[in-house]
């Protein structure tokens, strides 16, 4: 896993987020599995961060209480200075637009074309026609896939998938880019292209 955190605006000095005592417990076979224990973490801003880890040692479980996918059982997660425990719905709703997820499978719709699974986000968030045709366009020549845009997922390699997965993550112009396992179902090949243009990010 790795996660980037980024913004025009950059200041060394404040952590970008803050965690503190995290805990986080499932229930598995009605047994309580301790998935997070007792997590301190600064992550500045401009700053890419790996978590290694073996099978089931919580990397997924981490980068989803992030974004407020994932409950906090104990302690408590800043982002910019807000806490994710305080944050209502619609806030929530809006410190998610403000991040990005790439996921390991990719999680595109196959109904839609590469140039609609960019757009959802921007669609979802209600902006303009003329806003959503500029920025699809431009981040799907950020990835090279302006020649697939008409595309169907079906129609495409892994890594181009993987491609239009991080477009759009990228269209809502994220400050923050968490990446659960981006490259664990790819070749060798198309891996380092996705690193290198997460790189270059």
């Amino acid at each position: 896993n790795s996660m980037v955190s980024f913004g025009s605006q950059i200041d060394f000095a404040v952590p970008h987020v803050t965690i503190r005592g995290l805990n986080k417990f499932y229930q598995v076979n009605g047994q309580q599995v301790h998935a997070l224990k007792n997590i301190n973490l600064d992550i500045p801003q401009g700053k890419i961060l790996g978590i290694i880890g073996k099978s089931g040692a919580g990397k997924s479980s981490l980068i989803r209480t992030l974004n407020g996918l994932e409950n906090i059982d104990q302690g408590h997660i800043q982002i910019h200075q807000q806490s994710l425990a305080e944050l209502g719905h619609t806030e929530l709703i809006q410190l998610r637009q403000k991040m990005g997820m790439i996921f390991q499978h990719f999680n595109l719709m196959s109904a839609k074309t590469v140039w609609e699974n960019v757009a959802l986000p921007l669609k979802i968030a209600h902006y303009t026609t003329k806003e959503i045709d500029t920025r699809v366009n431009e981040v799907l020549a950020l990835v090279g896939l302006t020649d697939k845009a008409q595309h169907y997922p079906s129609q495409l390699s892994g890594g181009q998938k993987q491609r239009v997965g991080i477009a759009r993550a990228l269209v809502s112009k994220p400050e923050i880019l968490l990446c659960d396992e981006a490259t664990s179902a790819l070749d060798p090949e198309s891996t380092s292209v996705v690193l290198a243009l997460l790189k270059k990010i």
